[in-house]
């Protein structure tokens, strides 16, 4: 399962102001949408939240060093169900960008189109636009802990995800 063993006074300091903008972030967009979600979820027979997704929380390097810096416990995470439960994710950070990426039909259907739904679907796109092309064409999510301590560009993902608290911002005060 998790294969190295993550200790935060090990880390450069760019690793920890870009891991703590990434996280502040995902949490303000995982209020906003589990505010949004979460009637509508928590009665669902069909979720959308699949297991196979909460795996990518436990084999990316960068999710663990997200969902360990928010406090969640490894413990928490079950072989068979992942991360989720009755009531929804366990994790309030570190989840895989697709956990963010679409709204379900009926969320869409019962809110009202216009600025508030397109903001909505804005917001949940960050998450996954804060990662993308952090090395090459490849996802933050992807990269090994070699390559975030060693290649990826801190400047460049610091100034991604700014800009994404921006957006982030400009969304919110649509809603």
């Amino acid at each position: 399962m998790v294969k190295e063993l993550i200790i935060a006074h090990d880390w450069p300091t760019d690793l920890m102001l870009a891991a703590n903008e990434y996280l502040f972030l995902e949490s303000k967009v995982n209020s906003l949408v589990s505010q949004a979600c979460s009637c509508f979820c928590t009665e669902c027979k069909d979720r959308c939240c699949r297991k196979e997704y909460c795996s990518e929380s436990v084999s990316s390097y960068w999710l663990r060093i997200i969902w360990t810096l928010r406090g969640n416990d490894i413990s928490n995470y079950d072989e068979e169900k992942g991360w989720t439960s009755p009531y929804g994710c366990h994790l309030t950070a570190g989840r895989p960008p697709v956990c963010y990426d679409f709204l379900c039909n009926r969320i869409l259907e019962e809110n009202p189109m216009g600025t508030y739904v397109a903001s909505l679907i804005k917001i949940c796109k960050l998450p996954g636009w804060m990662g993308k092309n952090a090395l090459g064409t490849r996802h933050l999510v992807t990269l090994s802990s070699k390559e975030v301590f060693s290649i990826l560009n801190f400047n460049r993902l610091r100034n991604r995800i700014a800009k994404c608290i921006e957006l982030f911002e400009q969304c919110e005060k649509q809603l």
